[in-house]
């Protein structure tokens, strides 16, 4: 399978989010530093995966995360609207 680099950091991201998470939400800023890509661009990211269900924003006192929204494939994070 072929990916675009945006495709690529959006599966990376969610590869990060599933190794880290144990249930509770991942700040988006420990994942843009994980994974070195800028938090602009992984904000903008994960905004298209929310709007396409792939995972589900969370906000507290003192961080914005994402959790997984449930058993997702590669190819749903690459094909569906989310990054296209």
């Amino acid at each position: 399978m072929r990916l675009s680099t945006k495709g690529r950091y959006a599966v990376m991201a969610m590869v990060d989010l599933a190794q880290h998470s144990d249930g509770n939400p991942v700040s988006l800023a420990e994942i843009a530093d994980r994974q070195e890509i800028s938090l602009s661009y992984l904000e903008q990211l994960f905004a298209r995966l929310r709007k396409g269900g792939l995972v589900r924003s969370v906000r507290g006192p003192t961080v914005e995360g994402a959790a997984c929204a449930g058993g997702v494939a590669a190819p749903a994070v690459t094909r569906g609207p989310a990054v296209a």
